[in-house]
């Protein structure tokens, strides 16, 4: 069975970090969970009553937000659901612009972004993540 639930900070518990998403954890304060579960469009996956993803859209202003995401490093066999799940909730987001930013050498995350519909802007944004590393801008834009 799937599950999309309102996001709550403790979820992110349950996330076992991707190999390019671990430095993360580092910056990621309390604070900043708990700003994340106060966004209106921050859910929480779960299959099978196992948390496999957090997600969502940091909203910027009216028209404009940033999409998040961790996916747990074991669900190999649940990605296709997590992906169709985000993907059906970016094609309803009432958000005109949605931005999402990958590592740049995480070639995964640059492939699934494609794969939501993101069209790459800013091939290389230097020094963008918080760990200092370089990041590339795609986005998705309505209309």
């Amino acid at each position: 069975m799937i599950e999309v639930v309102k996001f709550q900070a403790a979820d992110m518990e349950a996330i076992k970090d991707q190999p390019a998403q671990i430095y993360v954890r580092e910056f990621l304060t309390e604070e900043h969970l708990q700003a994340l579960a106060l966004q209106e469009f921050s859910y929480t996956i779960k299959i099978r009553g196992r948390i496999v993803a957090c997600t969502g859209v940091i909203q910027y202003w009216k028209d404009r937000g940033e999409a998040w995401t961790f996916i747990h490093e074991d669900c190999k066999k649940e990605f296709y659901a997590i992906h169709k799940i985000v993907k059906r909730f970016l094609d309803i987001c009432p958000l005109k612009r949605i931005e999402a930013t990958v590592d740049i050498g995480f070639i995964e995350g640059h492939r699934w972004v494609k794969n939501l519909g993101f069209v790459l802007e800013a091939p290389l944004m230097k020094a963008y993540l918080p760990n200092g590393g370089d990041s590339s801008l795609y986005s998705r834009v309505r209309g």
